[in-house]
């Protein structure tokens, strides 16, 4: 598996002490990317850049064997053209799954350069290879159409307030939970 492109000292920090474990699956069709946008904006960028880090080796950690490649977009990556742009990139080659860990608001993922909207999600027409998208955003299931008008054949998303635990997701579905039971916590 190979990680593209991280702009964040956690998970290579995590990487060279073993606290993140990667393997790679070999099948002789291209396995599956992960895309993991994460902005946590604050004002405290210690604050931000270890929120951050957490993400990613929690996500890679529990997801990393299922995927040949995890893609992270952080910090000035973590927009809605480098999320467009990689999903593309990796949707020509293999099916693509998108982790978003952000915050939300009715029909809007919040990020610190720019929202992504369901307007500007469908304005940015059939995403090839889209296979599942998971938001931990409150009110992200307001979105759910626009990832399926785009092409994602499964979403996830949170009807009002986020109150599951933290990273709920990547951990249960890391273990082999199905996406299509309903999400609760452990």
């Amino acid at each position: 598996m190979k990680i593209d492109r991280v702009q964040i000292w956690g998970l290579a920090l995590a990487i060279i002490t073993g606290a993140a474990t990667f393997t790679s699956t070999q099948h002789a069709h291209a396995a599956p990317s992960l895309v993991l946008l994460q902005d946590n904006y604050d004002d405290n960028p210690v604050y931000r850049r270890v929120i951050e880090s957490l993400g990613a080796v929690i996500v890679a950690n529990n997801l990393g064997r299922h995927y040949d490649h995890i893609d992270v977009l952080v910090g000035p990556r973590a927009t809605r053209e480098h999320l467009l742009a990689q999903i593309r990139k990796r949707g020509a080659k293999s099916a693509v799954d998108v982790v978003i860990l952000t915050h939300g608001t009715d029909k809007k993922l919040k990020l610190s350069l720019g929202d992504i909207t369901d307007e500007n999600l469908r304005a940015a027409g059939p995403l090839p290879g889209l296979r599942m998208v998971y938001m931990m955003a409150c009110y992200s299931a307001s979105m759910l159409d626009a990832w399926r008008a785009v092409g994602a054949q499964v979403v996830v998303g949170h009807q009002d307030l986020n109150s599951l635990p933290g990273f709920f997701f990547p951990r249960s579905y890391g273990a082999g939970a199905k996406v299509s039971r309903p999400a609760s916590p452990p």
